[in-house]
């Protein structure tokens, strides 16, 4: 890959356990499913030799799980846990790359939007379509090949989608 070309990986936090009230959802944690979905993906990115220089993580409870088992220490350079990611919307989503990005960037945070900006970002047709078409699954990772960094609104469908999986396709792999 040319010195151009920036990767921005997006992963949804793994399963959590149920909501129990409105006030508690920022502290839900990962349910057992959700921790053993986590640890797959950690083998899956050591398998495929994936990266980063820096991890943008939502600051709820079940997204910084995921971070820690997934990643597991050893596949990003520095982490960052930003609270503006929980509930964030795409516009908040793009500041947030504008501002912390990388040249290999891995966010971890919650739907719509990674669903979203996968959508947004992915050029047509790609392998995957069929699985995005709905939503981004819990433990779902997109990672795509940007030709430059992101700074404001990326232009729809002006980033190839490289690699896709789900917790469903690492479990049956």
């Amino acid at each position: 890959m040319s010195e151009k070309h920036h990767l921005l990986a997006l992963l949804r936090h793994a399963r959590a356990e149920p909501e129990q009230s409105p006030e508690s959802d920022r502290e839900r944690p990962l349910s057992l499913y959700g921790m053993t979905s986590a640890r797959k993906l950690s083998h899956w990115l050591k398998a495929n030799n994936l990266y980063f220089d820096r991890a943008l993580v939502s600051a709820a409870q079940r997204t910084r799980e995921t971070a820690d088992l997934a990643l597991d220490g050893s596949f990003v350079a520095e982490r960052m846990d930003l609270p503006e990611l929980y509930h964030t919307d795409m516009p908040g989503l793009w500041r947030a790359l504008s501002t912390h990005g990388a040249a290999r960037t891995l966010v971890v945070g919650h739907n719509p939007t990674m669903h979203q900006a996968c959508t947004w970002l992915a050029k047509r047709p790609h392998a995957w379509e069929n699985h995005l078409a709905l939503s981004l699954p819990p433990g779902g990772f997109a990672l795509f090949s940007l030709s430059q960094p992101i700074s404001g609104t990326p232009l729809p469908a002006s980033a190839e989608l490289l690699m896709f999986t789900t917790v469903d396709q690492l479990e049956n792999s």
